[in-house]
């Protein structure tokens, strides 16, 4: 199984799942699924956690097709239950298999998008207070 559809598929077969049964598991369309298994395109970042889950296999296994997970975020010295949503666990197991170059753009368009948020929150702190000024 070279491919991430050929996996999904392998997985979803090997659960007992029909398309719709995984659809209704994982909340996507039919088409979605379909595509996804036939390798017209990769199933997004947001939805891999539920794949996981639905399918009970290794995300790595699922994007990578490495029968064993490197290190699991669950297994730690951190803590992270309760800490991290799933789709920020996903996007930590997928952080750690990009090389030091893409980890670095990943870094820096976190680090620019933080900043533009932290922007539009400092100018309504400045709208707000400008409202409690002139009432």
């Amino acid at each position: 199984m070279n491919t991430i559809g050929q996996r999904l598929k392998a997985a979803r077969e090997n659960r007992g799942y029909t398309h719709r049964q995984l659809c209704r598991l994982v909340g996507i369309e039919r088409n979605h699924l379909i595509a996804f298994e036939k390798d017209f395109c990769v199933p997004p970042i947001s939805i891999l956690p539920a794949l996981k889950n639905a399918l009970n296999c290794p995300l790595n296994w699922l994007l990578y097709g490495e029968s064993t997970e490197i290190e699991p975020l669950e297994s730690n010295s951190i803590d992270t239950s309760g800490l991290l949503s799933p789709e920020e666990t996903c996007l930590l197991s997928i952080l750690r298999f990009l090389d030091d170059s893409d980890r670095q753009c990943v870094y820096e368009l976190a680090d620019l998008l933080y900043r533009k948020t932290q922007q539009i929150h400092d100018l309504g702190n400045i709208a707000t207070a400008d409202l409690h000024r002139h009432t």
